[in-house]
């Protein structure tokens, strides 16, 4: 995880209004088991990707998978409808990565 965040991290001085580095260095911190933190880089990825008038569904589905492990279902529940409204495929396409509820 530690490389991964790091990575992350230098992409994200380069390009600090990226929202897939956002994306990429919450799926390494939910890897990581570091739930709080992946929470916070999917609400940055979600608000970027907002205000550049685009959906993120791997970030509603990240930061649902996070809340669900931080013990809060209905916030889990809404980002999981979010995400597949955004991508139906999501689920599926993350679940191969090894991303699943």
């Amino acid at each position: 995880m530690a490389q991964a965040v790091s990575d992350c991290d230098r992409a994200l001085q380069l390009s600090p209004d990226n929202a897939a580095f956002l994306d990429s260095r919450g799926e390494a911190f939910l890897r990581g088991h570091d739930y709080a933190r992946a929470v916070a880089d999917y609400d940055a990825a979600i608000k970027l990707s907002a205000a550049q008038g685009v959906g993120h569904a791997s970030s509603y589905f990240g930061r649902g998978i996070a809340y669900s492990r931080l013990g809060k279902p209905d916030l889990a529940e809404q980002d999981f409808r979010r995400a597949l409204a955004l991508d139906p495929k999501i689920e599926a396409e993350l679940g191969k990565t090894g991303l699943t509820r």
